[in-house]
């Protein structure tokens, strides 16, 4: 009580594209902020080291069906989503100004395009 926190929460996602692009420029060392993932965060790891870019710049979350009990589910897009959101807003003054210089690259293959600038 006496730090006074206060409940930080998003009106909105961040633009995928924009997030994963501010999360790349922190981990090539672009920006003066930094995260660290333990080795001990085994899924953690796997997550980043797995999940994959969509043709619209954001995440591609490829569906798999359990063997066993016959369910679809996605198994990578969800801790680094958290991880992204996380940061947006921990780092929102350096997430906004990284949004301002325009920092987001086009995606490289696909025809889906996202229907508003950035």
């Amino acid at each position: 009580k006496s730090l006074r926190p206060i409940m930080r929460q998003a009106k909105v996602a961040p633009n995928p594209a924009m997030r994963i692009n501010f999360i790349n420029a922190i981990w090539q060392g672009k920006l003066p902020v930094s995260f660290l993932i333990a080795e001990n965060c085994t899924m953690t790891i796997d997550e980043y080291m797995n999940v994959k870019e969509a043709s619209d710049g954001g995440k591609h979350k490829e569906k798999v069906r359990d063997k066993v009990t016959g369910i679809s589910y996605e198994p990578y897009g969800h801790i680094s989503d958290a991880n992204d959101y996380f940061l947006c807003e921990f780092f929102w003054e350096e997430y906004q100004s990284f949004i301002r210089k325009g920092n987001v690259s086009s995606p490289k293959v696909g025809r889906n395009r996202a229907k508003h600038g950035w």
